[in-house]
């Protein structure tokens, strides 16, 4: 009767214990909603990036809506987290400028045919 006893209290005890703090609160279903839709499109790492850099107010209106409205602050946010995030998803970048190239600099030698010294731009 006792081991009876014991095995019951034994359930019920783990059994409520998985039950506490199962459910997760609004904000933590929030990100796991918006990684889901994430990874449905970029990788681990750009997903796991992107949400770092996503505040409350921005990760609310990408849960609540499919597209969101260009001239927003939610969108502007967003997509600088994507840029960010997709040209450098482990955050090894310290600058964020961009450089621009000269036409001189697009020059290249032609190989074989040509003699050397002539070039030619891509295009």
């Amino acid at each position: 009767m006792v081991r009876r006893s014991l095995a019951v209290a034994l359930v019920v005890g783990l059994g409520l214990g998985a039950c506490a703090g199962s459910d997760p609160s609004p904000a933590d279903a929030r990100r796991d909603r918006v990684q889901t839709r994430l990874r449905a499109s970029f990788s681990g790492a750009q997903a796991r990036c992107i949400l770092l850099r996503l505040d409350d107010t921005t990760l609310r209106a990408l849960d609540r809506v499919r597209d969101l409205d260009p001239d927003t602050a939610a969108m502007k946010a967003y997509s600088d987290a994507v840029v960010a995030c997709v040209t450098d998803p482990d955050g090894t970048t310290t600058s964020s400028t961009s450089s621009t190239t000269s036409p001189a600099a697009a020059t290249t030698t032609e190989p074989g045919g040509l003699a050397p010294g002539v070039t030619t731009t891509t295009r």
